[in-house]
């Protein structure tokens, strides 16, 4: 049963990859190419061509499926991000100097900067100024 599992992924994985490279227009064209070339004493069965129309179609789906999956996969994970970044504010943290590797700087969340590909925290420092550290960073909430 193990060899089966191993062949219905490999034929997914394949059917993927020839639904990124052949697209509908290139699908098309073979099959008019197919149509004006074939035998008029041999004409293509009815099922054969509705075969291949089905396998197409089946194709082209999982594949807007895949591109649509990506998409509300990104939105969830921003979404995630947006959600994590404001249980921080107002919180006094402990944090990686982005200055200075060894150092560590303390102070309060006063904002978020959501500018770039991912939420930074913005901490100001007691004296220092603003600055703009990321979650990772946060080595501790104080309060």
């Amino acid at each position: 049963m193990a060899d089966i599992g191993a062949i219905t992924g490999a034929t997914q994985a394949v059917a993927t990859n020839i639904a990124s490279i052949v697209k509908k227009d290139d699908f098309l064209k073979l099959l008019t190419t197919q149509l004006s070339y074939q035998d008029p004493f041999k004409p293509m069965e009815n099922t054969e061509f509705v075969s291949q129309m089905a396998q197409f179609t089946s194709l082209e789906q999982m594949a807007n499926l895949n591109s649509s999956f990506e998409k509300f996969s990104n939105t969830l994970s921003l979404a995630m991000n947006m959600e994590t970044t404001l249980a921080f504010l107002s919180k006094n943290v402990v944090a990686k100097d982005s200055l200075n590797a060894e150092k560590t700087v303390e102070g309060k969340i006063t904002g978020i900067d959501y500018t770039g590909t991912t939420p930074s925290l913005i901490l100001n420092v007691t004296g220092v100024g603003t600055r703009n550290i990321g979650l990772a960073d946060v080595l501790k909430i104080v309060s």
